[in-house]
């Protein structure tokens, strides 16, 4: 697997966001909306932007935080903190149709996680990221630690370019999550590219 997540900046406006997603979307496997502190209208608003002024097809588009918005949208994913317990029921009597994802930050979380129902984790941060300033890298041991305790994908996040992917090689992760690699770049197109032929060539370069 090699996929390709990118997480929306809360430091940017809805503008920028949909600048961005409509010039990456086409390299990006899957697109997270992320707004700590936003309410639920505002969240869906925001959302619902994304799809119909980006482009963004909702079955790509993952809602942090906010099952009952990721339903509405009819989006194909939804991904919990690691304080919140992993409710796939979180909006009805049956699981809906999406990938529910929880980040992580240790090996015994993400096989807590794992057992109460998540499809995927996310874990980080593994390089030094200008969103973590100050703190302490867990790094690619750690990682490793990671995928090789639990049977569903993980995907490595935190400080990682193009540069940096061939690290993840032997690290078993399923993919890359990134937010200002793209967000922050002079060309969102390009450096989506760039990342996602990076994590081609690791995983699929030499079979």
């Amino acid at each position: 697997m090699n996929e390709l997540h990118f997480v929306t900046d809360p430091r940017k406006s809805l503008k920028e966001w949909v600048s961005v997603c409509r010039k990456a979307g086409g390299w990006l496997d899957w697109i997270h909306l992320r707004k700590p502190g936003a309410s639920t209208a505002e969240l869906q608003d925001w959302g619902f932007t994304l799809i119909r002024e980006a482009g963004v097809d909702p079955k790509r588009l993952v809602v942090n935080g906010n099952a009952e918005v990721a339903d509405n949208l009819g989006c194909g994913g939804v991904h919990f903190p690691e304080r919140r317990f992993v409710n796939v029921m979180s909006t009805g009597s049956e699981k809906r149709n999406w990938r529910v994802g929880c980040s992580v930050h240790s090996r015994c979380s993400a096989i807590e996680k794992e057992q109460q129902g998540a499809d995927y984790l996310f874990f980080g941060h593994v390089f030094a990221s200008d969103s973590k300033p100050g703190q302490k890298p867990r790094g690619i041991d750690q990682l490793r630690q990671v995928t090789a305790a639990v049977n569903i994908p993980v995907i490595a996040i935190g400080g990682l370019t193009p540069e940096k992917i061939p690290q993840l090689s032997t690290t078993g992760c399923a993919g890359v999550a990134v937010i200002s690699a793209i967000a922050d770049a002079p060309d969102p197109a390009v450096a989506a590219r760039r990342l996602k032929q990076a994590l081609r060539f690791e995983w699929e370069g030499d079979r």
